[in-house]
């Protein structure tokens, strides 16, 4: 474990008594506490040799969970979009992005006026906390949403999300960049998310976690060592409530 990760945990420690306690009262997540999930394809799409063989494990039938970060219900207002992918069916590896880049309130402004959260394809999702991947070293993830130019004629977002979905245009491009001073290189395609249709499961019941990692994408650093102590807090607030 590296200093940032250690440091991440201790602050993480100090709190999770808040989350713990928003969690409680809401009855669902701290953030993102209502979602819609979805059946989606994964599809390999990486050229490097270490991330296509990660693809191929990540490839194959997977579900999305799609989410306003603080507004609930399905309210079209000012936000941050969250996007949350469970690869597989054993669930060994989970991704969260949202379309973010970090906490600060220049990266909270810059991120509610560039989401556009009236359609959820129509949006750059990015994982705030870096990936290590063996033979392919410290990378960010960034998810690229297609530009439909809204969606399609419906009236909310989840109307233009079944349209996209029914036209096949609810895809999701994720890509890899270098982490760190380097990152602006290329985009390297890592995999597509094909959104196909909603999913029967309960979206309670989807406990997504950037330490389901068992595929190859293992999260690193200061924001990893607050989630692996506040994910798990969060969780026990909502079972203790029946969220």
């Amino acid at each position: 474990m590296g200093a940032p990760e250690l440091l991440g945990r201790i602050v993480g420690v100090l709190v999770a008594p808040l989350v713990f306690v928003v969690a409680l009262l809401r009855r669902a997540r701290a953030f993102h506490p209502d979602g819609g999930v979805f059946r989606a394809e994964v599809r390999a799409t990486a050229v490097d040799a270490p991330l296509a063989r990660v693809a191929e494990r990540l490839a194959g039938p997977a579900l999305a969970r799609l989410s306003a970060a603080m507004v609930r219900g399905d309210v079209e207002k000012p936000d941050v979009l969250g996007l949350g992918v469970r690869f597989g069916a054993a669930g060994t590896q989970d991704l969260l992005l949202a379309t973010f880049d970090g906490f600060g309130p220049r990266q909270l402004r810059a991120a509610l006026a560039s989401t556009d959260v009236h359609d959820f394809v129509h949006n750059d999702y990015r994982a705030v906390s870096p990936f290590r991947i063996d033979g392919a070293g410290l990378v960010t993830l960034h998810a690229r949403g297609e530009a439909t130019g809204g969606g399609g004629d419906g009236v909310t977002r989840a109307e233009r999300l079944e349209q996209a979905m029914a036209a096949g245009r609810a895809v999701l491009h994720v890509e890899a960049h270098a982490a760190g001073p380097d990152g602006a290189d290329a985009a390297r395609p890592l995999v597509d998310v094909v959104l196909v249709g909603r999913a029967s499961v309960p979206p309670a019941s989807l406990r997504l976690s950037p330490f389901h990692d068992g595929l190859g994408l293992r999260p690193v650093g200061f924001l990893a060592g607050i989630r692996w102590v506040v994910y798990p807090v969060s969780q026990l607030a909502r079972r203790l409530r029946g969220g």
